[in-house]
């Protein structure tokens, strides 16, 4: 399946999601799918040597895939998900849904 990971999380509202870009808490950037899941992969202690580096290749698959949609194998939207359920509901349901196919394109 194709996801296209530049997708925007939104808020209850329909809102842009977004996090702090710095300390201040004065400049934001919106929250993607493509930093959500990146970043799940990449910093989890979870999994074997072995699914370390699947996830390590696959947040650069997503990352280098900026502009185009990413194709992902049952098994790699499985990995990200179970990486990303330690995220808020309103993150982990939005991207869980995106990575179905359910939400957003």
């Amino acid at each position: 399946m194709k996801i296209n990971f530049n997708q925007i999380l939104k808020t209850l509202e329909g809102k842009a999601l977004q996090e702090p870009v710095d300390e201040t808490g004065r400049i934001f950037k919106d929250v993607t799918l493509k930093g959500v899941c990146s970043s799940a992969l990449v910093n989890s202690h979870e999994g074997s040597g072995e699914e370390k580096a699947k996830a390590w290749e696959l947040a650069c698959r997503i990352i280098a895939g900026a502009d185009k949609p990413v194709e992902l194998t049952v098994e790699e939207a499985a990995l990200i998900k179970k990486r990303i359920e330690g995220y808020p509901v309103i993150i982990y349901g939005q991207a869980a849904g995106m990575l179905d196919g359910k939400m957003g394109k």
